[in-house]
């Protein structure tokens, strides 16, 4: 007979890797090798975008490269709070696509069913507000959110 194996007292590996994510601009910035400049805007946007970034994934990021797609995706520098000409909060009509609370219908005979408002990362679209994809509104994200985001951007990222 083979025995079965005894449970572990460890969490499973993902959700170690959600409890030791990034949560601080600062961490972030430190971990990609960018400068203080960035730290400011980055903690005020950080207010209405809450920064959730698993290790594993900044590892993945070019250390110094302030143009890093995927450091772009998590980092919310108050570009987010800007209104934008041609901007929409829907961009891709997922919202007018509710079916129901997790029920997406974009397609004939097809729906997408959401079954958490949980992302192992919080990239600055879902942090939004406006994503199908969580269950509720978090406090703060409404659509005043641009009025309260003091949108002060470094003088680095101007130039683009």
């Amino acid at each position: 007979m083979i025995p079965a194996p005894a449970p572990s007292r460890q969490p499973p590996a993902w959700q170690r890797a959600l409890q030791q994510a990034i949560t601080d601009p600062a961490e972030l910035l430190e971990v990609v090798g960018l400068g203080r400049e960035w730290l400011e805007p980055a903690r005020a946007a950080a207010r209405l975008f809450p920064l959730k970034v698993p290790r594993g994934y900044a590892a993945r990021m070019r250390r110094g490269d302030p143009r890093d797609p995927l450091l772009l995706q998590v980092l919310p520098l108050g570009l987010e709070c800007r209104e934008l000409p041609g901007y929409v909060a829907d961009p891709v009509g997922d919202l007018a696509a509710r079916a129901g609370a997790g029920v997406l219908r974009k397609y004939h005979g097809r729906a997408l069913l959401i079954t958490t408002g949980a992302c192992a990362v919080h990239c600055v679209t879902a942090s939004a507000g406006t994503s199908p994809t969580r269950s509720t509104t978090p406090r703060g994200r409404n659509s005043d959110r641009r009025s309260r985001c003091c949108g002060v951007t470094p003088r680095s990222a101007r130039s683009s």
